[in-house]
């Protein structure tokens, strides 16, 4: 049973429309299925309130029918049948396009959409079922902000730092090699970088850095930026495309917007992230400018 839909008599016509893109590369099965039973659950608490009249939601397959043939399966029937009558509804698949890249992905999926609200989520991501009806209340009551980004955790509850400071160079090596090394011999790095200055859970509106697993943004922000950057092809196509929002909107933590976020940083991945890592590292600060520490 869904929780009493909050009151969202004053989300404005202009913002009860949402598209939602899910990008899967070999994704694990039990998290996009929990993904996405969060995300229906998040959508009808939202549509049953008030703040939202129609969902579109992608599933971006970055892989051939025999690798990931697990996630179109895990989407019909965590999605398409329990709402095949739901006229508030479009759901589909895109696939065919292979392993493009992240923001590529995500750049197909939400392309032609008319939606007045886009999200795009990770496979790893379970938000609560308030998630998006608290967002879009908050993009009603505050026009500046373009951007909501939410308060996470991991599933053991430990807190995880999604806006983050401009990086520089020390940090994103330790970021992408060594975190807990990195957080013991340079505390004050991480420390600045990760905004550990201000709880996890608390607001924040002066945002520029953001992760790419949750981002709540109005359309036109989307579209005035360009979105994604698609010579990005892992790794910080969603620090780029913040930064670039950032320049001429405000990017907010909003605490009432929360998730459990699985992902792990590249270090945990072996070398092949860890090279990934490094060769978008470098075509962000070609791109922003170099601060070495």
């Amino acid at each position: 049973m869904l929780p009493a839909p909050a009151d969202s008599a004053h989300i404005p016509p202009s913002l009860r429309s949402l598209a939602v893109s899910v990008v899967t590369y070999r994704s694990d099965r039990a998290w996009l299925e929990r993904t996405l039973s969060a995300l229906r659950t998040s959508a009808l608490y939202a549509l049953e309130g008030g703040a939202l009249e129609r969902v579109e939601v992608t599933l971006a397959i970055n892989d051939d029918a025999e690798h990931d043939a697990l996630a179109p399966q895990a989407f019909d029937e965590t999605l398409r049948q329990p709402l095949a009558h739901d006229a508030r509804f479009t759901l589909r698949v895109i696939d065919g396009h292979g392993n493009v890249g992240y923001g590529h992905a995500n750049n197909l999926a939400l392309r032609d959409s008319t939606a007045d609200v886009l999200l795009v989520l990770n496979p790893d991501v379970v938000m609560e079922a308030a998630c998006i009806t608290e967002g879009l209340r908050y993009l009603a009551a505050h026009p500046a902000c373009a951007m909501v980004s939410p308060v996470a955790t991991d599933e053991a509850g430990v807190a995880q730092s999604l806006i983050k400071d401009h990086p520089n160079v020390l940090a994103l090596a330790l970021r992408g090699t060594s975190p807990s090394l990195g957080r013991t011999l340079f505390p004050l790095v991480m420390r600045e970088y990760e905004r550990g200055q201000v709880p996890f859970d608390a607001p924040l509106t002066d945002g520029v850095i953001v992760s790419g697993c949750f981002m709540l943004m109005r359309r036109d922000a989307w579209v005035r930026s360009g979105g994604f950057d698609e010579t990005f092809f892992l790794y910080f196509e969603d620090f780029d495309l913040s930064k670039r929002i950032s320049a001429f909107a405000q990017i907010h933590r909003v605490p009432t917007c929360r998730i459990v976020h699985a992902g792990g940083n590249a270090a945990r991945k072996g070398r092949k992230h860890i090279g990934l890592f490094a060769r978008s590292a470098a075509r962000f600060f070609q791109k922003h400018g170099w601060r070495w520490w």
